[in-house]
């Protein structure tokens, strides 16, 4: 089964903590956050780790 996931940038002060599924860093100054609707925010400013293989990306299995 192939995942998608949708991707917004720089939404820095909002919230979702009431539909996190899973969260964490991704960069020095950057988090990222998985709601259970399958929609991933990324916040902060600067660059984000390189995830090169799916593997190694935090939020690549936290939805089913």
């Amino acid at each position: 089964m192939k995942k998608s996931f949708f991707v917004l940038s720089l939404m820095a002060g909002v919230a979702f903590a009431s539909n996190a599924v899973a969260g964490g860093s991704c960069g020095d100054n950057c988090t990222w956050e998985l709601n259970k609707n399958g929609v991933l925010t990324i916040s902060g400013t600067g660059d984000m780790y390189n995830f090169a293989q799916s593997p190694t990306i935090p939020w690549y299995n936290k939805i089913d």
